[in-house]
């Protein structure tokens, strides 16, 4: 039954390069006929014995791929409970791919379960230490969960294997402004909108960050670069008028 179920495979696969030779000739692809020609001549012949577990290792490997492009679709319709439910029951099958395990710690950090989503990203970095994307996602968990500290050092190592990873450097210089260390949060920040001058967030965080430090020539900069992305931006405009307003005495600079 077995040497049945698997036999005429390099029959299947000689008469389809046979087929793909003659479409090529006729049109007019004489090198691409001639390749699949001589794989006509070089297959092997049908294996006296099957070997079903490979043949079903790929029809499971089929399988998941499928799934998890199904999970990212509906992450990307924002059916997050679809998503949670589908990569969950992946989870059960395969509990330590990471492949399953990345997309469920991202739906669950986006579904507000901060803590679960910590605990199944530190799965991957368990076996996969510089996984950055892992490293990425505990960092948003553990600043959800006001573990600043932990959250800094996860974008580190995010951007120790992905430097160009802006979000992580937008991320960090949110977290390190929280710490109370404003010139290295400016540091990251101008890092951030270096890797993307268009993002508006970025730039906004900058020309607030630069007004409370007192350096408004920086503030200006970054309000003009807002104004030229969108200058209907009232959030630009009123960052305008309070740097073309004089600096209140009783706000020191922050340092």
């Amino acid at each position: 039954m077995l040497s049945d179920w698997h036999s005429g495979w390099s029959s299947i696969l000689c008469a389809a390069a046979a087929a793909l030779a003659e479409a090529y000739l006729r049109t007019g692809q004489k090198d691409l006929a001639a390749r699949y020609q001589r794989q006509t001549l070089q297959l092997p012949p049908d294996p006296p014995w099957p070997d079903p577990y490979i043949a079903e290792a790929e029809l499971l490997q089929r399988g998941l791929q499928a799934r998890l492009r199904r999970a990212e679709r509906y992450l990307e319709q924002d059916r997050l409970q679809d998503a949670l439910w589908l990569l969950t029951e992946l989870q059960q099958d395969y509990p330590d791919c990471v492949d399953v395990l990345l997309p469920l710690a991202k739906a669950l950090f986006l579904a507000g379960r901060a803590a679960q989503a910590a605990d199944t990203a530190q799965k991957i970095v368990a076996s996969a230490p510089d996984h950055a994307e892992a490293h990425f996602v505990l960092g948003n968990a553990y600043y959800a969960l006001g573990r600043h500290a932990l959250a800094a050092d996860h974008y580190r190592r995010t951007l120790t294997v992905r430097p160009d990873h802006a979000v992580a450097h937008f991320n960090l210089a949110r977290v390190l402004l929280d710490l109370g260390d404003s010139d290295r949060a400016a540091e990251r920040a101008e890092a951030a909108v270096r890797l993307r001058p268009a993002w508006p967030e970025a730039h906004r965080f900058l020309a607030e960050l630069y007004l409370q430090k007192g350096d408004r020539a920086a503030a200006r900069a970054h309000i003009e670069a807002l104004l030229q992305l969108n200058p209907e931006d009232d959030q630009a405009h009123h960052l305008q008028r309070r740097l073309q307003s004089p600096a209140p005495a009783d706000s020191p600079p922050v340092r």
